[in-house]
C-alpha cells in the first residue's frame, strides 16, 4: 500500500476521539482497531470525514472487503480528501486491477480524470490502469488519448513501469503503434516503439533501460546479461516488473541446462516478490524443477509441497504441483509414492489435460514397474473412454501404452 498520510496532526495513544484513535491505530498498522474506530466517525463530509472514509477504503481494499471499499471509494469521489487525491486514486486503481473491476473502475476514474487530468497523468502505472480499463470496458478511443498523454510524458524514462506495461499489452500497442512510428534512434523510447510496432529483428537492449523493458527482452529471447539485470534493479528496486524479470531469467537458464545457476535466480525472484502464493507460485514450482533436474528429490517435493498443499492453489497449480511430486518419486523409483501423487491428478484435476494426461501414462508406468498389470491397463482404458483430448500427443502415447500391456 503506497499510503502517505496527508493530514496534519501527530496522534498519541491517549487521543480520545474516535477520529484520532483510528488515525494513530492506521499509522501503527493495527487496521482492525483503525476500522473499528474510524467506523464510528459521522459522515459530515468535513475535512475529518473525508480523511476517515479514505482510510478505510485503504483498509477495506486491502482486506478484501469489497463491499466497504466500493462504499468507501465511491464517498472519496464524491468528496475528495484533501492531499490524498493522487493517493486515492492510485489505491482504487490498484484495487480495480487486482479485482478486475473495470467497469467500476472507469465509472469512478473517468470523471476524475476529465477534473484531474494531471494528477491521473502524474504517475505512469496510475495512467496506464486507467487506459487499460478504458480498453476493457470498450472505450479503444478514449484509451488511446490516455495511452499517447502516457507515451509523451514517459517514453524516454527508463524507469517508468506504466509505459513499458504497454509492451505486454497488444492491444494498446496496437493503439499505439501509428502514433509512434515516428520515433526512431537509440535509447529506451525507440526500443520500446520498435516492440509496440513489431520491428524485432536486430532489437537490442539499450543501455538506460528499466526492469520492464528488461523484461519484455526476456520474453523476446533476446539476449539479457545478469549485469543488465543488476543494474535495472539497483536504479528502481520497487518496480513491480523486478521479480518477474528475475523469474524469466531463470527459466531462460532452465531451458539452457543450467538448473543451479537457474535456481539461485529464482531464489531472486522470490526475494523480490509480492508475500503472495498467487503471485510466486510458479517460482515455487520453477525452484522444484531445478532441485529435481539435479536429483534432490527430497528438496524438489519441498518446493512443490508449498504450492500443493495451500487450499487457495486448488486447481491447475495444484494439478502442476503434485503431478510433478510424482515425478520425483517415479525418478527415484519410489512406484508407490509416485502412483499415489499421479492418482490424486487424473482423479481430482481430471479436467487439467496438461497434468491430467500424462499422470495416467506414469501412473500406468507405477503400477506396471508394482507388477499390476491389470490395474495399469484399467486405469488407461479410463483414460481412452473419458478423454476429451484425442489430438492430443499424450493421448496417442498413452494408447500406444495401453495396447502393449501383456494380461496373463
Amino acid at each position: 500500500m503506497f499510503l502517505v498520510l496527508a493530514f496534519a496532526p501527530a496522534f498519541s495513544k491517549e487521543a480520545q476521539s474516535d477520529f484520532d484513535a483510528g488515525v494513530f491505530a492506521y499509522a501503527n498498522e493495527d487496521f482492525k482497531t483503525a476500522k473499528e474506530r474510524l467506523l464510528k466517525v459521522g459522515q459530515a463530509n468535513d475535512a475529518k470525514s473525508r480523511f476517515a472514509d479514505f482510510l478505510l477504503a485503504m483498509i477495506a481494499a486491502k482486506d478484501g472487503d469489497a463491499a466497504l471499499a466500493r462504499s468507501k471509494f465511491e464517498r472519496c469521489f464524491k468528496n475528495l480528501p484533501e492531499g490524498n487525491e493522487l493517493n486515492l486514486a492510485k489505491n482504487f486503481a490498484a484495487f480495480c486491477d487486482i479485482n478486475g473491476f473495470f467497469e467500476y473502475e472507469v465509472e469512478l476514474l473517468e470523471p476524475f480524470y476529465k477534473t484531474h487530468r494531471e494528477i491521473v497523468l502524474s504517475d505512469s502505472m496510475l495512467a496506464w490502469r486507467f487506459a487499460r480499463a478504458l480498453i476493457e470496458r470498450g472505450k479503444s478511443e478514449e484509451a488511446g488519448e490516455v495511452l499517447k498523454e502516457l507515451w509523451q510524458k514517459y517514453s524516454t524514462q527508463k524507469n517508468a513501469d506504466g509505459v513499458d506495461k504497454i509492451l505486454f499489452d497488444e492491444r494498446a500497442c496496437s493503439l499505439l503503434k501509428d502514433f509512434v512510428a515516428g520515433e526512431n534512434g537509440g535509447g529506451a523510447a525507440s526500443a520500446r516503439a520498435k516492440i509496440i510496432r513489431g520491428e524485432l529483428e536486430g532489437l537490442k537492449l539499450p543501455e538506460d533501460a528499466g526492469m520492464g523493458l528488461v523484461l519484455k527482452f526476456l520474453q523476446l529471447k533476446k539476449e539479457v546479461g545478469e549485469s543488465d539485470l543488476d543494474r535495472a534493479l539497483e536504479e528502481n528496486s520497487e518496480s513491480e516488473f523486478a521479480y518477474e524479470a528475475w523469474y524469466a531469467l531463470a527459466v531462460n537458464m532452465f531451458e539452457d541446462g543450467q538448473y543451479e545457476i537457474s535456481h539461485s535466480m529464482a531464489a531472486r525472484a522470490l526475494s523480490l516478490a509480492p508475500d503472495s502464493l498467487e503471485d510466486t507460485w510458479k517460482i515455487y514450482i520453477l525452484s522444484g524443477d531445478c532441485l529435481r533436474f539435479q536429483k534432490k528429490y527430497k528438496e524438489a517435493r519441498e518446493e512443490y509441497l508449498k504450492v500443493s498443499m495451500n487450499r487457495k492453489m486448488q486447481g491447475k497449480p495444484a494439478a502442476e504441483a503434485i503431478y510433478k511430486c510424482g515425478l520425483s518419486y517415479f525418478e527415484e523409483e519410489k512406484w508407490a509414492n509416485a502412483y499415489e501423487c499421479f492418482q490424486r491428478v487424473f482423479i481430482a484435476y481430471f479436467g487439467f489435460e496438461e497434468w491430467s494426461s500424462p499422470s495416467y501414462y506414469y501412473g500406468a508406468k507405477s503400477l506396471l514397474e508394482l507388477g499390476d498389470n491389470v490395474g495399469a491397463k484399467n486405469i488407461l482404458r479410463e483414460y481412452l473412454r473419458h478423454s476429451k483430448r484425442q489430438d492430443l500427443p499424450m493421448y496417442h502415447k498413452n494408447a500406444v501404452l495401453w495396447s502393449k500391456i501383456k494380461l496373463n
